[in-house]
Formats: C-alpha cells, structure tokens, sequence
C-alpha cells in the first residue's frame, strides 16, 4: 500500500511539473512577440548599415550617392526567403543554454566512453535512476542542437522516461553545480557553442543586369545572371 501511494505522488508531482512547463511554453510565446520586434527593429538597423556601406561603394567614376542606388537597382538584386526562420526564445524553460550564451561556454562533443569515465563520478543520480549516462548523453545533444527537451519524452537513452523527469535531473545538475564540475572535468575534448537564439532562414540571393547595361563590347542576348543560395 505505502508502494502505491509513493507511485500516486510521483504521478501527481511529474503532472504538476508538466503543467507548469506548459505555462512556461505559454510565457515563452509571449516573449516570442517582443524578440520578433526587436528583429525587425534590427533589420531596420542594418539597413541603415547598407546604406552607409552603399555610400563607401568605390567606382572609377565619381558617382553620387543616388547614383549608387540607381546602380544597384540596375543589377536587380533580390533575396528571396527559401523558408521561416527559427526564433530560439530565452530561457524560462532552459536557464542552462541561456547560462552558455551568456558565458560563452561551448557544450562538449557527442559523449564517448572516456568522456563518462571523467564524469560519472560528479553527476549523481537517483535511487531509481543510478546510472544517469543516457540523461547526460541527452543533455549535451540538446544544447548542442537546440531541440526542446519535450523531443526527448519516451527515448531509449533515458529508459522510456518522460522528459519532465530528464529535465528535473538536469536541472539538478546545473543548479547544485555538479554540472560545471563535470565541464572541468571535461575540457581538452571537443565542444561546440550553442545554437544561436534566432537562426536565419535559407535564403536564395540572385542578381542580374539587362544586355543594355553591360559594358561596351559585351554581346549578349540574355540578361547576365548569377545567384547565391545561403543556408541557415
């Protein structure tokens, strides 16, 4: 009967964890809202940016400032969004990335056998998770990659477990500072910085000139064309 009951309390508290994650994803998106405007007043910024660079253009001929944009106009220049970009928000859900932003500090490689012997002895586990290897595993990926821990409910490497219970370990982890102990212990090895907050989308940039304003003794019947596909 006392089994039971303890199995009843740990539902209840994995369910009161998931519901106050979902009111996190739900402030998440309100701050969503604000970093979205302070792209677009970034945009605006770097606009202004290429204008000054248009401005520092050098040519042969002593051109004007007007006379620079009406050149780029005459190449056709155009940036075509190939898909959306991918706003990463700040952390009310993951503290831990939003600490490696602000610190600078790159998130180890893909976890080998050697790597756990330098750490298994820092990261603890619990009476019903002793051997944390796979949390870790996880972890290290999703800092690396930017996937929401959600992804990770029912993996193989956390033994089936929802990723409430992931997360309250790893939130263990870093909060009573076995986590950077286990970075310590980790250096010398391969590491990557986290995601970006915002990732550009794939854009494809493509410019041409009509035959009328090449330079002399170009003949050509088609427009002169080039392009450039950016990925994110």
């Amino acid at each position: 009967m006392e089994d039971a009951d303890q199995d009843d309390a740990v539902l209840v508290e994995e369910l009161k964890a998931e519901l106050q994650a979902q009111e996190t994803e739900l402030a998440e998106e309100r701050e969503g809202v604000a970093e979205w405007l302070e792209e677009a007043e970034a945009q605006e910024e770097r606009a202004r940016s290429l204008l000054t660079a248009v401005w520092d253009i050098n040519t042969e001929r002593d051109f004007t400032f007007t006379q620079k944009l009406d050149l780029i106009d005459l190449l056709d220049i155009r940036v075509n969004i190939t898909d959306k970009g991918v706003p990463r928000h700040k952390g009310l859900v993951d503290p831990i990335t939003e600490w490696h932003r602000e610190t600078e500090t790159p998130v180890p490689a893909e976890l080998t056998d050697e790597m756990w012997d330098r750490v298994k002895g820092i990261l603890s586990g619990t009476r019903q998770w002793a051997d944390v290897r796979g949390a870790f595993d996880v972890m290290l990926e999703k800092l690396r990659t930017g996937k929401p821990w959600n992804e990770y409910s029912g993996s193989e490497r956390i033994c089936g477990r929802g990723y409430t219970t992931l997360y309250r370990r790893v939130h263990h982890w870093h909060s009573s500072g076995e986590y950077r102990a286990a970075l310590e212990a980790l250096e010398g090895f391969g590491a990557a910085p986290v995601p970006p907050s915002y990732q550009l989308p794939c854009m494809l940039v493509t410019g041409a000139m009509a035959p009328e304003f090449t330079a002399s003794g170009v003949r050509t019947e088609r427009p002169i064309s080039a392009s450039i596909q950016v990925n994110a």
